[in-house]
């Protein structure tokens, strides 16, 4: 019979005026929600949150640490919001343009009024692959591309 592992401390910094953000991150760890963390928040080069806690999850006896590494992923979505927000304030794409606008393979299996900012908000009915795809597909990007350009819509694309 195994027993539960008691929750980890939660370690690090926090600057004042910003204590309500550990408060948070010990509440949600002891929620059970999340086996372990570590949030960090910096401004002009300063951390005013440097937080971790909890347990690994390949380890739960072992806590986590301030150098504990994690897997990441949707990680890129916010750089990728960024990308495409500075291209729309140069005029270079919309938001409101089918995607077969500026890629026209992408029009197939009735994906043809799919717009960019639905795409990008996970609108367009395309979450993934239809055929298995590794991570060393998704570096090479082509076939992947060429999967989803291929493909028709799990369901029904602007829900």
């Amino acid at each position: 019979m195994s027993h539960p592992v008691e929750p980890a401390p939660v370690e690090g910094i926090t600057r004042p005026g910003y204590e309500a953000v550990r408060t948070a991150f010990a509440e949600n760890l002891a929620s059970g929600q999340e086996l372990g963390a570590h949030f960090a928040v910096y401004r002009h080069g300063e951390a005013l949150v440097d937080l971790w806690g909890g347990r690994l999850a390949r380890d739960p006896a072992r806590p986590i640490a301030q150098d504990s590494l994690y897997t990441i992923f949707s990680a890129t979505k916010g750089i990728v919001a960024m990308c495409f927000a500075l291209l729309v304030e140069r005029g270079k794409i919309s938001y409101d343009e089918p995607v077969a606008t500026y890629w026209p393979e992408f029009a197939s299996h009735g994906k043809g009024g799919i717009t960019v900012g639905e795409l990008l908000s996970h609108q367009g009915g395309l979450p993934t692959t239809r055929i298995p795809a590794t991570i060393a597909d998704y570096y090479a990007h082509d076939g992947v591309a060429a999967a989803l350009a291929g493909q028709e819509p799990y369901f029904r694309p602007g829900v």
